[in-house]
C-alpha cells in the first residue's frame, strides 16, 4: 500500500484522480463536516560526518514521531535526502501543505532491512537519485538533509541532518534529536448515518482539505472509519494517541475514486456493517503515501 523507499515523495503531486459518478442515495460530505486539523512538527537534528563508516542508529528510539511507542527492529527502511534548493524551514512547509514532489529533491538514497537491523553505516544507503554515493550529497552545503525510517506502514520518524567535519565516535544516536509531530482536530457538523446500515458517501464537492488548502482528489487515497473507546472530544484533542484506543478499524483503497461504499471497507476479517447511537466513529480519507499520511478530511459519523 505504502512504498518504503519512495514514501516521502511518492504520488503527493501525481496527475489528478478521475472522479466516480455520484449515485443518487449517496451521503455528501462537504466542507462544513470537514474538520480542521492543527500539526506541529518538529524536526531535530543529528551530526552527520560525511564518510562511509559513519553509523546512523536508532536502536534507543522508543517512540515514533507521534509519541506512540516504536520497537527499532520494526525499522524496515532507511532513507536520506538532499534538497539543494531547499531551507529546513521551506522542507518543513512543503512537507505539512503536502507540496514535495520528486523533482523538489537532488539526491536520494535509502536501503530496506529484513533482519531487525537498528542501525545503518552511510556507505549502505543505496543512491536512487542524484549522486553516486549518499557521502557526495554532503559536497555541496547549499540546502538541506533530511533522514526519515519507515516501517512496513507508514513514516516512523524523522530528523534533519547537519554535516559536521569531524565526529570523534562516527556514530548518531537518532534517539537524541528531539524530533515530534502533534494533530489536535477541531470538529465540524457530523456525518449522519441511519443507524446500522453502512450507507455511500461521496466528496466529490469538497474545496478543501483538513488543513485549508485547496482539495487534491490525488491525495484522497484510503478512506478509513474507526471506533474508538473515548469521546468525540479526547480524541480531537490528540489524533495520533487516539489511535492508540482504536477498537474497530475498517479500510478500503478509494484512489481514482470520489464515492465509497463504506460496506466495501474491511478490517482484514469483516467488513463495516453500519454504527448505533452512543458510539464514537470518526470516517477519514488519507493520503497514506505522502510523508505525513493524515487525514486530508476528517469527519464524526453518529447514526439516526
Amino acid at each position: 500500500m505504502r512504498s518504503a523507499l519512495l514514501l516521502l515523495l511518492a504520488a503527493c503531486t501525481t496527475d489528478s484522480a478521475t472522479e466516480s459518478a455520484q449515485p443518487s442515495d449517496s451521503i455528501l460530505l462537504t466542507d462544513a463536516n470537514n474538520a480542521t486539523l492543527d500539526v506541529q512538527l518538529v524536526l531535530g537534528h543529528v551530526d552527520v560526518e560525511p564518510t562511509d563508516a559513519m553509523v546512523l542508529d536508532w536502536g534507543s528510539l522508543t517512540e515514533d514521531l507521534g509519541r506512540g511507542s516504536l520497537a527499532p527492529a520494526t525499522i524496515n527502511t532507511a532513507s536520506l535526502y538532499w534538497f539543494s534548493e531547499l531551507s529546513e524551514a521551506d522542507l518543513l512547509a512543503a512537507i505539512l501543505d503536502n507540496s514535495l514532489s520528486q523533482a523538489s529533491t537532488s539526491g536520494q538514497a535509502g536501503v530496506m532491512f529484513n533482519h531487525g537491523e537498528t542501525s545503518v553505516r552511510l556507505d549502505q544507503l543505496m543512491a536512487l537519485t542524484g549522486p553516486e554515493h549518499a557521502t557526495e550529497f554532503f559536497k555541496d552545503t547549499q540546502g538541506c538533509w533530511l533522514l526519515a525510517l519507515s516501517d512496513a506502514q507508514a513514516a516512523r520518524w524523522a530528523t534533519f541532518v547537519t554535516p559536521v567535519a569531524d565526529d570523534a565516535d562516527l556514530r548518531a544516536d537518532l534517539s537524541q534529536a528531539g524530533s515530534s509531530l502533534t494533530v489536535s482536530a477541531t470538529l465540524s457538523e457530523p456525518v449522519v448515518l441511519p443507524a446500522g446500515k453502512p450507507a455511500t458517501v461521496d466528496w466529490s464537492g469538497l474545496a478543501h482539505d483538513a488543513r485549508g488548502a485547496a482539495w487534491r482528489p490525488e491525495n484522497a487515497r484510503e478512506l478509513d472509519v474507526s471506533r474508538f473507546g473515548g469521546s468525540p472530544e479526547s480524541v480531537a484533542a490528540d489524533l495520533l494517541r487516539a489511535r492508540d484506543d482504536i477498537n474497530g478499524w475498517y479500510r478500503l483503497d478509494v484512489y481514482g475514486d470520489s464515492v465509497a461504499d463504506l460496506a466495501s471497507a474491511s478490517d482484514g476479517s469483516g467488513t463495516f456493517s453500519g454504527i448505533q447511537p452512543g458510539e464514537t466513529w470518526g470516517l477519514s480519507i488519507l493520503c497514506d503515501t505522502c510523508f505525513l499520511p493524515l487525514p486530508v478530511f476528517a469527519t464524526q459519523l453518529v447514526a439516526e
